[in-house]
């Protein structure tokens, strides 16, 4: 049997290029985490190796198979600046985008929410990222950036209090700065959308003054 990796695909949000959740697949040919492959029909990089069938399951007999080593030179984009990422627009060469096009509710996030001025944008613009889906454009209308920069604060609100409540074993990434990888907590928070929920933080309760207009009540 060929070997089980795990790969990241392309993340607008990643300052690197790639990031969000790992997929697996077989893998034709010997690779090594850091590398650039060719997986199903989008590129991706490889984040783990010798993956065991156990952490697979079931799951084993859906796995397609990378058998294509990209060329690092004809991908590797450095960043202008701190403020650029690297994405993949679907042609064979990736290319750098301020952030502000990829995460356009930062500046309203850093202008409002002020209890998280210590997350680096990379992580924000994760968190926005991961709750945008919830905000319906054709509810809130003019006031949807706002809904997810508010909805965003208390998500990022109850994955802290998550975090400090169970001493460090809240779920969380890998990857942390400044004591702060409790943030990446958020996409195991149940986003209960309840009035009742929502009134937990101060963050949510902005939210849900927006929300009540919009929807008559």
């Amino acid at each position: 049997m060929n070997e089980i990796v795990k790969v990241q695909f392309p993340s607008k949000a990643a300052s690197d290029g790639f990031g969000g959740k790992e997929y697996s697949y077989f893998a034709s040919l010997p690779l090594k985490v850091g590398d650039l492959v060719k997986a199903g029909q989008g590129k991706a990089r490889v984040t783990r190796v010798n993956v065991g069938t156990d952490e697979i399951g079931a799951d084993i007999k859906h796995l397609g198979t990378i058998s294509s080593l990209l060329d690092v030179e004809s991908v590797a984009v450095v960043p202008k600046s701190a403020s650029d990422v690297v994405v993949f627009d679907g042609g064979d060469a990736p290319v750098i985008v301020p952030l502000s096009e990829t995460c356009p509710e930062l500046a309203t996030f850093r202008f409002w929410i002020y209890e998280f001025a210590n997350l680096s944008d990379e992580i924000v613009c994760q968190a926005l990222e991961h709750t945008r889906s919830w905000v319906s454009r054709r509810q809130f209308r003019r006031l949807t950036s706002q809904a997810v920069v508010y909805l965003t604060a208390h998500r990022l609100k109850l994955a802290k209090k998550s975090y400090e409540a169970s001493q460090g074993i809240y779920p969380t990434s890998s990857i942390s700065e400044d004591g702060a990888s409790w943030a990446f907590a958020i996409g195991s928070i149940n986003l209960d959308m309840s009035n009742a929920a929502l009134k937990e933080t101060e963050h949510g309760r902005v939210f849900l003054s927006m929300r009540q207009p919009m929807i008559g009540t």
